[in-house]
């Protein structure tokens, strides 16, 4: 990531990771920039687990993919605006 990435304007962004994976500087690095750039909402949910795509392990009874599947649930919900007349 360049030095000259903006993130101004950006969307809310739910950003998740595991502490383990090889892309997690990028992710903080994105999380920071994102706030540096005025970004109102971004989240980032980083486990302890070393699994990477956390929620694909939610069938598996997996609590943390549990937990973060419903924070992104609710992250999404808050953030959809539905036209009423649909």
């Amino acid at each position: 990531m360049s030095d000259k990435t903006s993130y101004k304007n950006f969307p809310p962004l739910f950003l998740s990771g595991s502490e383990w994976e090889v892309t997690i500087d990028d992710t903080l690095r994105v999380f920071e920039r994102c706030k540096q750039n005025g970004v109102e909402d971004v989240v980032c949910e980083i486990s302890p687990s070393g699994l990477h795509v956390l929620e694909c392990f939610a069938n598996f009874g997996v609590p943390e993919s549990i937990d973060l599947i419903q924070k992104e649930a609710k992250f999404i919900l808050e953030h959809c605006k539905l036209d009423s007349s649909e």
